[in-house]
């Protein structure tokens, strides 16, 4: 084991081959360093020691090469964000994985940081042929960093479809932002790169977006024709008080046959915001259709523009199944097009149809400002079906038409059964 209290030492512990690397005082960082192999971090016990960016330093600290492997635990990374203003458009992420694998273990923090590009606190840059991989659990945190573009926390956007972020075991991504996913961005530039993000266990509170998603960002590939995505919110994740202007929970882009957001948290999904569509979740699905299924997940005083919960646009017909789980207190808010105090929900496909089923579900006490204080269904030309089955609706209200349900359709086929 090295243990090292410079910089020049800890550059000199990474060159050899010492597998792990204990910090002995807090160091500024001066200049990237490099990882090319696998390698531990830490601080010498007790102490939690922190590595700097010096005033004079722009770029990441860590940069994990191809096949390499970093694992940080009882350490801070801190960006120090006073001495790095935004008008310097060479500031970078705290660290940069470029085919490697990057571990945020326990007591590691991610502070502080300032990045003109993509990712706030780490960025995972597309490597053609080795995938990358970041992994974050213990009590690691990720907080008060910020992206220009894409990602506040963390962002990634895949080469391969074996690139993966894994986020469990009570980390938390708090109080970053970003133009894109305040909290996390995942976006496939890659046709041939689907997506599968499976997020639980974890904190993701207070972040926020200019744009879209103030929690999570997640776009699969936009051009079509690409393996299908996955987008899994599931354990005990946390995600409240973010806000964005789209989706202030989570915003998901769909364009691929078989694409789909599944959200079973055994923690409500609360007090999201959205100055314009999707309190909670905003998806827009276009050229294929897009499934969601909700089971046992509590969605409470989330509030939007339009769709105070969930708003929901398609060119390409969608299926949405929920279960076990309630709609609460969530709101839409603006004046005449404040539809779908819980769910907004509109296709505008002429050869697709649309389907939502309620199974067990309770939508109480929630509120628009136009029509459909629990639900706005415009279901367009396309045949439609709609079923709640063993569901309560009570004290939602509207200030036009359907308190609790409205429900429009230009189609021959309507289904709608109880």
């Amino acid at each position: 084991m090295a243990q090292v209290s410079n910089e020049s030492e800890l550059s000199a512990a990474l060159a050899g081959t010492d597998p792990s690397i204990q910090l002995t005082d807090d160091i500024p960082v001066t200049k990237q360093l490099e990882v090319g192999r696998d390698v531990t971090i830490s601080s010498l016990f007790p102490d939690v020691f922190a590595l700097t960016k010096a005033a004079g330093y722009s770029q990441n600290l860590f940069r994990v090469a191809s096949g390499a492997s970093l694992h940080l635990n009882n350490i801070i990374l801190d960006g120090d964000m006073a001495s790095h203003p935004a008008s310097d458009s060479a500031n970078r992420s705290l660290i940069c994985v470029n085919g490697g694998s990057l571990y945020l273990e326990d007591g590691c923090i991610l502070r502080n940081n300032y990045s003109a590009a993509e990712g706030g606190g780490v960025c995972l840059q597309a490597a053609p042929a080795l995938a990358n991989l970041l992994v974050m659990n213990g009590n690691a945190r990720i907080t008060g960093c910020v992206s220009k573009t894409s990602g506040g926390a963390a962002a990634m956007f895949p080469g391969t479809s074996n690139d993966r972020m894994e986020f469990s075991d009570h980390a938390v991504i708090a109080d970053n932002s970003a133009a894109n996913g305040g909290g996390i961005c995942c976006h496939s530039l890659t046709s041939g790169a689907g997506i599968s993000l499976n997020i639980g266990d974890v904190r993701i509170t207070g972040n926020s977006a200019s744009s879209s998603g103030g929690g999570i960002f997640f776009s699969c590939y936009r051009g079509g024709g690409a393996a299908s995505s996955l987008l899994k919110l599931t354990g005990s994740m946390l995600l409240a008080g973010n806000s964005a202007y789209h989706g202030g929970g989570v915003y998901f882009y769909s364009a691929n046959a078989g694409d789909r957001l599944e959200i079973s948290t055994t923690s409500p999904i609360s007090a999201n915001r959205a100055s314009n569509n999707g309190g909670a979740v905003c998806l827009t699905a276009v050229l294929q259709p897009v499934s969601i299924s909700i089971d046992g997940t509590v969605f409470r005083e989330n509030t939007a523009g339009t769709g105070g919960m969930l708003y929901l646009l398609s060119d390409a017909g969608f299926s949405l199944s929920a279960q076990n789980s309630s709609l609460i207190k969530n709101t839409a808010t603006t004046d005449a097009s404040g539809s779908g105090g819980g769910l907004w929900l509109q296709n505008r496909s002429l050869a697709h149809p649309s389907e939502i089923h309620l199974q067990s579900c309770l939508l109480e006490d929630n509120q628009a400002s136009a029509s459909g204080g629990a639900i706005a269904l415009y279901a367009g030309l396309s045949a439609c079906s709609f079923t709640a089955a063993d569901s309560s609706f009570l004290s939602n209200c509207s200030s036009g038409s359907g308190g609790a349900i409205l429900l429009g359709s230009e189609a021959e086929t309507f289904f709608l059964s109880d």
